[in-house]
């Protein structure tokens, strides 16, 4: 029988990374800038440190051709930090049909950029890891930005890049430091204080108990679980729109969370949000939580996680 599977999408490199903050740039002196995230009620939220397991997609070769070109703005100047820019010509921005581009900074505050991608419409969001390194997404205390506006008070309405079919599109992006806008708890079936925990927000959830579409991964927090059976966190979710939430606590504090590709170990926990035990049958298919306005916290993303058989 299956068990729960929270099945991250690892994202792929798909583009050329040319001049400016890029993988060809030197990473010359300083220090990558740290960040803080703030302290949950009854847990601590860390810097990612988790084992990730998976591979990255095959990547597509591009030519030297390219339609989109621009300049990524940031905060201030982040050496050696893995950027990442996602072209999506959907909100959910499905692993299948996305395209990305990643690098490392180098000792400049902007990123210059070429890439060549399918002509079409896109939304176009770009990320610099600094409290994370990018594998599953960004996460509080990255550097994020949306093109078309400021991030989080901008999200636009439909994919408003147009990657022409000849020519040029410039596309430039001003990025902000990430606060935390989701926020909850999690119920655990017993303490486990200095034990990891994860919370993910996710486009979809492949489980026992639903057959969604393929997801992509909108924000996450890992945590340190304290001395209580309740587990507050606060988190990111980057984009706003209806989304699945799973969560994990390793239990058996082996140091790794096993939420790429793989069932959770017997004797970890395990939750989604809607679904108080997603081992039980039959169960309910898995609540969304609407996220509607990115530029304020949205409470309630509780959920009760179960040992898993």
């Amino acid at each position: 029988m299956d068990r729960l599977k929270i099945i991250i999408i690892i994202l792929a490199c798909i583009a050329v990374i040319t001049a400016g903050c890029g993988k060809s740039s030197s990473n010359s002196g300083g220090t990558s800038p740290g960040a803080t995230n703030t302290p949950a009620a009854t847990g601590t939220q860390v810097p990612t440190a988790i084992s990730v397991s998976g591979s990255w997609a095959t990547s597509t070769p591009v030519t030297t051709t390219y339609n989109v070109t621009g300049t990524l703005t940031l905060p201030a100047a982040a050496p050696g930090r893995p950027w990442e820019i996602i072209f999506s010509p959907d909100n959910n921005f499905e692993f299948s049909t996305m395209v990305v581009m990643d690098g490392l900074c180098g000792a400049n505050s902007t990123i210059n950029f070429q890439a060549n991608i399918a002509p079409g419409a896109y939304y176009m969001v770009a990320a610099v890891g600094i409290f994370s390194n990018l594998a599953i997404s960004p996460t509080t205390g990255d550097y994020f930005g949306v093109y078309g506006g400021t991030w989080p008070s901008y999200w636009p309405s439909s994919a408003n890049l147009a990657a022409p079919a000849s020519g040029w599109a410039n596309a430039n992006i001003t990025l902000v430091t990430a606060n935390p806008n989701i926020s909850g708890t999690l119920t655990l079936p017993q303490a486990e204080a200095g034990k990891q925990f994860m919370v993910i927000a996710m486009t979809g959830i492949t489980g026992v108990n639903s057959t969604p579409p393929p997801q992509s991964v909108m924000g996450y927090v890992v945590g340190i679980c304290g001395s209580s059976t309740t587990v507050s966190y606060t988190g990111l979710c980057f984009r706003p729109g209806p989304t699945y939430f799973g969560s994990v606590v390793d239990a058996l504090g082996t140091g790794v969370l096993n939420v790429v590709g793989e069932d959770v170990p017997a004797g970890d926990f395990a939750g989604i949000y809607g679904d108080t035990n997603p081992y039980a049958a039959p169960t309910p298919v898995p609540s969304t939580v609407s996220v509607p306005n990115i530029n304020t916290m949205t409470t309630g993303i509780n959920m009760t996680t179960v040992t898993a058989p």
